[in-house]
């Protein structure tokens, strides 16, 4: 059985939210205003994004705070139990 003759096969790819510019120039060619849109969706994506981010934040943040009131009020509770069992 013969071998196969391998040759390497390259696709165009890129990293990122953003084509290149040579990219987005062949957009435009195919379809007007096709990188400003494609532009201005990367950045409306960065925007929910980081929107996302800053929610996730706070609700963390308020989560935080109901546990320590919840602790603090055991605490509190278990003391005041300690005490009037002394009594």
């Amino acid at each position: 059985m013969s071998a196969l003759p391998t040759e390497p096969v390259q696709t165009p790819g890129f990293g990122g939210p953003l084509a290149p510019p040579e990219a987005l120039l062949q957009y435009d060619a195919l379809l007007p205003a096709a990188a400003q849109r494609k532009s201005g969706m990367v950045e409306r994506q960065a925007a929910h994004r980081r929107a996302m981010e800053r929610h996730a934040a706070r609700v963390e943040l308020r989560g935080q705070a109901l546990g320590l009131i919840l602790a603090l009020t055991a605490i509190l509770g278990g003391l005041i139990l300690i005490a009037a069992a002394q009594i």
